[in-house]
């Protein structure tokens, strides 16, 4: 993240998926497919258009940019599903809306965060193919106390089916899906400079359309470093 002015930022990310596995059986025989690579580099333009007594309203505008290879293809000759690929392959135009209100005197947070991305038409074997627009919103609470930070997440998301343009265009039954997660974090702040976050992934509920793979529990661990601005005198 760079702060351009007080208002104005610029949000880049990129990642790689050394091991992004999945288990399940296949008839009574446990099975696995893993995925991994570049995640897309997203790029994101935000601007906090209020800031009054503990509120603050921020809408954002961004594009994700495919930078792994698509189509990975797993021990069993079979191409890697979807939510086990690091990328689509598709460009995709992305954004949403982030609502805070603070109260210091209590070290309480409350954040209201929507995201939208609309994937652009794509290659998948040699066909016009697009992937399904998904929604994203989460309520998040934080409470902080010395060094550490408290953060309870409510997430929930909604992939709309794909759609791949053959003659004539037909929707994929068994791609979309509506998911509802819980998300305990806990972030540790070094010298206000260095964030150590850890993070629970718990899927509450879900729905699919057709015959695919579920999420089950995941876990994850954040570094970050804050670097702040030097001006000149």
């Amino acid at each position: 993240r760079f702060g351009i002015t007080n208002r104005f930022t610029i949000d880049s990310d990129l990642g790689y998926f050394v091991n992004k596995t999945q288990h399940y059986r296949a008839g009574i025989l446990p099975a696995s497919i893993t995925g991994y690579g570049l995640t897309d580099f997203t790029l994101q333009f935000k601007l906090l258009v209020l800031k009054k007594r503990e509120w603050e309203a921020t809408p954002s505008l961004g594009i994700k940019i495919p930078a792994g290879a698509t189509e990975k293809i797993g021990k069993d000759g079979t191409i890697i599903p979807l939510d086990l690929q690091s990328t689509t392959g598709a460009f995709a135009y992305t954004g949403g809306f982030l609502i805070y209100k603070g109260f210091p005197e209590k070290k309480l947070r409350f954040f209201l965060d929507g995201k939208i991305e609309l994937p652009q038409l794509t290659k998948v074997t040699n066909i016009d193919y697009k992937y399904g627009s998904v929604y994203f919103f989460s309520f998040i609470t934080t409470y902080s106390f010395t060094r550490w930070t408290a953060i309870i997440q409510v997430r929930k998301e909604n992939r709309e089916r794909d759609i791949k343009y053959e003659n004539p265009a037909r929707i994929i039954y068994s791609t979309g899906s509506n998911k509802v997660f819980f998300v305990p974090q806990i972030n540790f702040s070094l010298n206000n400079k260095w964030n150590i976050l850890l993070l629970a992934d718990i899927p509450v509920y879900q729905y699919y359309f057709g015959k695919q793979l579920a999420s089950k529990f995941a876990a994850g661990l954040s570094l970050s470093r804050k670097f702040n601005r030097i001006k000149k005198a």
